[in-house]
């Protein structure tokens, strides 16, 4: 008679450790010749913490807009329409409070020699000053 391997109890790690790749099934867009950032350098509303976020981008990109994606349960916002951003320059596309936002994926999308494409970010700290990381060990 043959005897079961006992179950094991299915590891937990943690969220922030290692950032997610995509799995090959996913149908992301391609990624646009664009830096996203989200500044939290940046104060509103009487003084609480807020955040920007600026473009800069190598090429024209056209229809551009700028959505939001919540945590699950989270208010959703409508996205923003810019139509055509020209290359080498700094868009400054939102201001917003922090605490509005944390947690929301930031993506700015556009189409480019035909083809739609996009950048994202995620807003995950309320830092008034950037956050420096040690780098993730292999």
């Amino acid at each position: 008679p043959t005897t079961a391997l006992p179950t094991l109890p299915t590891p937990t790690f943690p969220t922030t450790a290692l950032p997610t790749s995509p799995s090959p099934s996913t149908t992301a867009l391609p990624t646009l010749p664009c830096k996203l950032t989200l500044d939290t350098d940046v104060t509103v509303d009487g003084g609480q913490p807020g955040f920007k976020v600026t473009v800069r981008c190598s090429k024209t990109v056209h229809e551009s807009t700028l959505s939001f994606k919540g945590p699950a349960g989270s208010k959703r916002f409508k996205k923003k329409n810019f139509g055509d951003i020209k290359p080498g320059v700094n868009w400054r596309l939102f201001v917003q409070t922090v605490a509005t936002f944390r947690g929301y994926m930031i993506t700015f999308s556009g189409t480019i020699a035909g083809h739609e494409a996009s950048v994202s970010k995620r807003l995950t700290r309320s830092t008034t000053r950037p956050t420096v990381r040690p780098p993730l060990s292999t």
